[in-house]
């Protein structure tokens, strides 16, 4: 089950970047493996060093795509639900990490993800 949510999350990831343009994203991944020795599969395990690479890359703009990542990855969860996903009560210090742990801590896996 934990395999299934690492990997919807990773797809999100991708299809993000994807969006900003193939050479982009390969750019991207390559810079995230030279500067935090980070492999796009380790990505949901190393969330925190993720989000740190958005903001050093993209500076605030990291939130815009932090944001698009979070709407992917809901849209992916929601797909593979019977029935549609509830909301996550958001808060001023509510952010892409904590998104992501809260969605990890709190989805009954067995009657979403196979």
């Amino acid at each position: 089950m934990e395999q299934s949510f690492n990997s919807l999350l990773v797809e999100a990831i991708d299809d993000v970047l994807s969006s900003l343009g193939e050479p982009v994203k390969n750019q991207l991944y390559i810079r995230l493996d030279e500067d935090f020795s980070l492999q796009k599969n380790q990505i949901p395990e190393q969330i925190f060093l993720f989000s740190e690479f958005l903001i050093r890359t993209f500076g605030p703009s990291a939130s815009f795509i932090q944001i698009k990542i979070m709407k992917a990855f809901n849209a992916k969860l929601a797909k593979k639900a019977a029935h549609s996903l509830q909301p996550i009560a958001l808060f001023d210090d509510f952010s892409f990490v904590s998104y992501v742990q809260e969605m990890r801590d709190n989805i009954n896996f067995q009657t979403i993800l196979p």
